[in-house]
């Protein structure tokens, strides 16, 4: 299992992935940043939420100096790739882990990703039929269903 203790950690984008994962670092000891370009009156829910587990905000935009001391970076899967906050981190040398690579730290049981530009959905709801009904334990989490760490198969 992976450590995540002690770790300063930035989560950028809070939809409801980037909320899931705040509170899971939070929950395994990081010390946990979250950021989003919206302003607090259109995240109220959701700062009231990351505020209550000691979780840091910088909302509204991005200050020049987020990324100063971090040592992970872990983007919601809306961030673009090549959005300015990633590319500082790569320039810092920041680790960059997707909400899934990291949720893989703590999994119990075997993943499958599926990428691609068409037919994700399609393909993973087939998979995970064909795998239910071959008498495996399934769970369908990401983009399609339940946030990874919102599963019941991350080692809490």
């Amino acid at each position: 299992m992976f450590e995540l203790g002690g770790k300063k950690t930035l989560v950028i984008g809070l939809a409801r992935t980037g909320v899931a994962t705040s509170l899971f670092c939070a929950k395994h000891g990081a010390i946990v940043t979250a950021v989003d370009t919206r302003p607090e009156s259109e995240l109220a829910d959701a700062a009231a939420k990351l505020r209550e587990a000691k979780i840091s905000l910088g909302l509204g935009g991005y200050s020049d100096k987020i990324l100063d001391g971090q040592d992970l970076v872990v983007p919601s899967p809306g961030v673009p790739a090549d959005s300015d906050i990633l590319e500082a981190a790569r320039a810092h040398n920041i680790p960059i882990w997707s909400e899934i690579e990291l949720a893989d730290r703590f999994l119990h049981g075997r993943l499958i990703g599926i990428t691609g530009s068409n037919g994700k959905t399609t393909t993973t709801s087939l998979i995970e039929h064909i795998l239910k009904n071959s008498g495996y334990a399934t769970l369908l989490a990401g983009n399609i269903g339940t946030p990874a760490y919102w599963c019941g198969r991350i080692h809490d």
